[in-house]
């Protein structure tokens, strides 16, 4: 069951008196519009109609309605109520999110921008007056232990003096989405501790910045993410300071200080769950070569904390040297992953980034941590490409989890569902060139889509990688000049492997007053992921021969027939800046997703 103790405001009233004054509008200037929450919504957007907002939504998962109030002047005043949602037996899902979408640039003076875009996608709290059209977002978030069915409320909107009210109707699926360390579809976010601390200027690692990373490990959490980063060295692509283990003095040397990572580890747990993949990352693109070694290629920026808390970023040498110091450091994770149950083969070495490892770095590390795999988001440059039963490796460094960039191809090709889940490397797709977040941002439907189109990768991804979660704009370009950027890559600005890879996505949340808020991507990129884990659970279950028997053969038929058509459904769908096709039914597909789930579940429960 995910814990909400964490989660966004769930509120009854969300209202904001105007600040351009009370003056009412007669009640025929102000009406709803009820568009999908894929469509992106622009002050110039023509409004559509209001209809029936229906809902379905697995237990464990949350699902989103965006009503658009439509104001012939400027609305100056707006509250939005919905207590709950009620089903026949007076069960109840009361964690109702009612949230109000506004423009980037309306979060105040610091933040970053989306380039000219004008889209009404960042949820929040806070109403801002004077637009004509204020979009309300409708979120429930179910209990995992929620009572399958049919529940009903209804959406009260007070604009300006008028009041409008809307039936919602939510069906909550038998399918039950556990915690993220507990699924079988793998989410990889890139997120950045550091962005955190510059935006709201506090300490690293500090009380204060643990409150802002608790936020965004439950946002993690939300969007399934069950793959964690730890930094070691500071100064490489994630463009981190910092690492997340620190030293200490002890003697003439150091010694690993696991303090902060421990209170990082428990709160990713709670949020997240157990990991499936844990990479350490102690290695950088300028330390892998292919040629002579260089003296920059034999040190590293590593983080030291005085008895007083604060970090200085220090260069030393790195291995072979000080080899204690690094065996104490791997020990040390090893034992914490054990402790906390963590399956054996889970924690790995990495972050190697198209390029080979220096023979210096294989045979330290197979000496200290013999048996030990590596981490990867590469091409296969140097390697033997996709897994094979001999094993996988990056000229010569054996890995055990992949990121591949160009995972989109044959996607479109698919006839049939996957037919192997035995293999015991973890490969990731990142649908590379199908989202973004630069110039103008991507459609939103595609976030919806992509955690799908992941699994049809080659057929071996298992999941979806390399989506920012908060790399927010903070800091002026390399020039100095024009658009700021981000800290991603930020100490090697020229290099393109220091981007998260072209044409990405940086952002899923934005900065707001005291924490992250999340974007209209967010919200679709949730669902997507949650829609794929129920399509793991039926291509898994078609795929068992034990269970075959028991489906039946009109069951298979129509299972099987269900996923082929949603597969071939998307690519037509998705582009790049397109708007979403409001005529593609994919709420009415995705509700089919879920009791296809629940009555295959009945079928395997006889």
């Amino acid at each position: 069951m995910f814990n909400f103790s964490f989660m966004p405001r769930f509120v009854v009233v969300a209202a904001v008196a105007g600040l351009l004054g009370s003056a009412g509008i007669c009640a025929d200037a102000v009406r709803l519009w009820t568009p999908d929450p894929a469509v992106r919504i622009m002050a110039d957007s023509t409004p559509g109609d209001e209809a029936a907002v229906a809902l379905t939504c697995p237990r464990g998962g949350a699902v989103s309605a965006q009503v658009v109030v439509v104001a012939a002047a400027p609305l100056t005043t707006l509250t939005a109520t919905l207590p709950d949602l009620t089903g026949a037996d007076g069960a109840k899902i009361e964690q109702v999110q009612l949230r109000f979408a506004t423009r980037m640039r309306d979060l105040g003076p610091g933040t970053y921008n989306f380039g000219k875009s004008d889209t009404f996608d960042v949820l929040s709290d806070t109403f801002v007056p004077g637009e004509k059209l204020q979009p309300v977002w409708v979120t429930p978030h179910v209990p995992a232990d929620a009572k399958a069915g049919d529940y009903t409320g209804t959406l009260t909107i007070e604009a300006d003096g008028t009041k409008l009210t809307l039936p919602i109707k939510l069906k909550v699926a038998e399918f039950t989405l556990k915690i993220p360390g507990e699924r079988t579809y793998v989410h990889s976010l890139q997120s950045s501790q550091e962005s955190l601390s510059l935006r709201y200027g506090v300490a690293p690692y500090s009380d204060e910045h643990f409150k802002l990373l608790e936020r965004q490990l439950a946002l993690m959490g939300e969007l399934g993410n069950n793959v964690l980063y730890v930094p070691f060295i500071g100064k490489v692509h994630v463009g981190n300071d910092y690492g997340m283990v620190q030293l200490r003095k002890k003697g003439d040397g150091y010694e690993p200080d696991f303090t902060a990572f421990d209170r990082y580890f428990k709160l990713y747990q709670k949020y997240c769950g157990l990991p499936k993949s844990v990479t350490i990352i102690l290695t950088a693109r300028y330390m892998n070569t292919r040629g002579a070694i260089t003296d920059d290629t034999e040190t590293v920026w590593l983080t030291v904390r005085d008895d007083d808390g604060k970090l200085t970023a220090t260069k030393m040498r790195a291995y072979p040297e000080n080899e204690a110091l690094w065996q104490a450091l791997i020990d040390g994770l090893q034992k914490r992953m054990k402790d906390a149950g963590v399956a054996d083969g889970t924690l790995r070495l990495g972050d190697l980034l198209d390029k080979e490892p220096s023979k210096i770095q294989l045979d330290f590390f197979a000496r200290i941590a013999p048996g030990m795999k590596w981490s990867a988001f590469t091409h296969g440059y140097g390697g033997t490409g996709n897994p094979n039963a001999s094993g996988w490796f990056l000229n010569g460094a054996p890995l055990s989890y992949g990121e591949y960039p160009d995972a989109y191809g044959g996607f479109d090709k698919i006839t049939a569902i996957r037919r192997d889940w035995s293999s015991p490397y973890l490969t990731l797709g990142t649908m590379r060139g199908i989202h973004s977040d630069t110039g103008i941002p991507s459609n939103p439907f595609n976030f919806h889509c992509i955690p799908e189109m992941a699994l049809g990768t080659n057929n071996q991804s298992i999941g979806l990688a390399r989506i920012g979660l908060d790399y927010w704009t903070l800091q002026p370009n390399a020039s100095g000049k024009g658009n700021a950027a981000s800290i991603f890559g930020r100490y090697q600005p020229d290099s393109k492997i220091y981007r998260l890879y072209r044409q990405d996505t940086r952002n899923l949340t934005a900065p707001g007053s005291d924490g992250a808020v999340t974007l209209q991507r967010f919200e679709m990129l949730r669902e997507g992921v949650q829609e794929s884990e129920a399509r793991c659970y039926l291509e898994r279950t078609l795929t068992n021969k034990a269970n075959q028997a028991k489906m039946g053969a009109d069951l298979r038929k129509r299972c099987e027939t269900l996923l082929i058509e949603r597969i071939t459904a998307i690519k037509p769908l998705v582009d790049v800046y397109a708007g979403y096709n409001n005529d593609s039914k994919w709420p009415t597909r995705a509700a089919a997703l879920y009791m296809m789930a629940d009555e295959v579940a009945a079928a395997m429960a006889k």
